[in-house]
């Protein structure tokens, strides 16, 4: 088999994918619609599998060409960035940033972590487009290794037996506080945390890493809340919580911006109860200039806490 790929035939590719239609990839590209057909069919050949399912509404990616999508993403966007780091006018560009966020973290730490992205690098005029998708860490680390993301965030990092090309990259830990409505808070803040024995209590499930550190530390204090609700998503159970229904834990890290948010009252701070933070990249290839700026501001979050 020859080991060259045709760069052009995967540009066509790239362009048909991102307009939907042959039609609108035709028009970027300035080319007839039957020569965009033949080269994406040489790609689907010399690949040896079909990129596109023809819909009526237009093309539709197949698993191979979602494969491919994310390659040549890598591909082109790089090539963009290698002409923008010797472009001696100086404009602005904008760099892309995937993040893959696991639906386990909180999203206000998240928040944190994006905003300053958004107004680009320190002391450069580039901006960073932050594009961000939430899922369940196992497909964020199956889609990570497709290059479909360019750092994953997770609340665990990547165990060695299913490590492969991933790499962790620790951002620190943050400890554990407890909030309620106040009307809840009034009966929990004064002995706490003694108080959360029989209380209502608002927990995350069973499978992430703050609720398997709270239930070793709930154990070795003897303590057995009432658990009148388990909630994946950390949006979801401190809406629930605002409600007055149990007591619920969140990262100490953001504890300032749920009291604001949410109206409601810290009632005491677990210090033996971490949350790690890991952020997940390929070890293939040097970081982005977002990733790394990502990394710091992670670490430089999390060690206010630490």
């Amino acid at each position: 088999m020859n080991d060259w790929l045709n760069y052009h035939h995967l540009r066509y590719f790239w362009e048909a994918a991102r307009a939907g239609t042959i039609t609108g990839a035709a028009a970027r590209l300035r080319l007839a619609q039957p020569t965009v057909s033949a080269q994406i069919r040489e790609l689907e050949k010399r690949l040896g599998e079909p990129l596109f399912e023809r819909r009526s509404r237009g093309l539709e990616l197949t698993r191979a060409g979602r494969h491919a999508f994310h390659f040549a993403e890598r591909i082109f966007g790089l090539g963009q960035e290698l002409l923008d780091a010797f472009d001696p006018s100086g404009d602005s560009a904008v760099t892309e940033l995937r993040v893959g966020v696991s639906d386990a973290l909180s999203k206000l730490l998240v928040a944190e972590l994006v905003e300053p992205l958004l107004r680009g690098l320190p002391g450069s005029s580039r901006g960073i487009h932050v594009i961000c998708h939430e899922d369940k860490s196992a497909r964020l680390i199956s889609e990570l290794t497709l290059r479909a993301y360019d750092v994953v965030l997770a609340d665990e990092p990547v165990g060695p037996s299913s490590q492969g090309d991933a790499q962790n990259h620790s951002l620190g830990e943050s400890s554990v506080t407890f909030f309620a409505s106040p009307a809840l808070a009034d009966g929990l803040v004064g002995d706490f945390p003694a108080s959360l024995h029989e209380a209502p209590v608002l927990l995350p499930t069973a499978n992430t890493t703050m609720r398997r550190a709270l239930d070793h530390w709930l154990l070795e204090a003897q303590l057995q809340p009432e658990v009148v609700g388990e909630f994946e998503d950390s949006a979801l159970l401190k809406a629930v919580g605002v409600s007055g229904v149990g007591a619920f834990p969140v990262p100490t890290v953001v504890a300032q911006q749920v009291a604001a948010r949410y109206k409601v009252v810290p009632v005491g701070t677990l210090d033996d109860v971490r949350e790690p933070i890991y952020a997940i990249t390929l070890r293939r290839g040097a970081l982005s200039d977002g990733v790394l700026r990502l990394l710091e501001l992670g670490r430089g979050l999390l060690s206010a806490t630490a």
